[in-house]
């Protein structure tokens, strides 16, 4: 061991650890990869159905909006505007 510290020093040392662990991580990169893809799919349907529901909701409020403009009207009551 002497040997090695001797010939490398404590900076070799760190940089040989660091690529240890960068190879360890770049292996286990497309594994997390993968496992991530399916999660962001459930999350792409999910926000397209909220997606969905917002303009439905949109369209509501403009619905009651125009009816309640013209209750008003009915009832000869100026609207805000």
């Amino acid at each position: 061991m002497d040997a090695v510290a001797g010939g490398l020093g404590i900076l070799g040392i760190i940089i040989i650890a660091f690529l240890i662990v960068l190879a360890i991580l770049w292996f286990l990169l497309p594994f997390a990869v993968f496992g991530i893809k399916e999660h962001l799919d459930r999350q792409r349907a999910e926000l397209n159905m909220l997606r969905e529901d917002v303009k439905t909701l949109v369209k509501l409020q403009k619905l009651m909006v125009q009816q309640m403009r013209q209750q008003a009207e009915q009832d000869h009551i100026r609207p805000d505007r």
